[in-house]
């Protein structure tokens, strides 16, 4: 958050949304409408927040893509957790 937003009199909105998919698995949605960020999944260099992100979807033995949309969002998929 401290960097997502800029003060150009935009509407700041953060996302985040799980739904549950037919297969049992869910689906989690998680982003902003911010400035974006150019640093990849698969960077040696992550912020915080993307490391937060990525930690998320390995302990949920999940799956994570970087969405194409103005900001930032990341879908996380994954099976039932117990």
């Amino acid at each position: 958050l401290k960097y997502a937003f800029s003060n150009n009199g935009d509407i700041n909105v953060i996302t985040f949304k799980m739904k549950k998919n037919d297969d049992n698995s869910y689906t989690m949605l998680i982003g902003d409408n911010g400035i974006g960020s150019k640093i990849g999944l698969n960077d040696e260099h992550a912020t915080f927040g993307l490391e937060l992100i990525k930690t998320l979807a390995e302990q949920l033995q999940g799956t994570i893509k970087h969405l194409p949309v103005k900001g930032t969002m990341y879908e996380i998929t994954f099976s039932s957790v117990k």
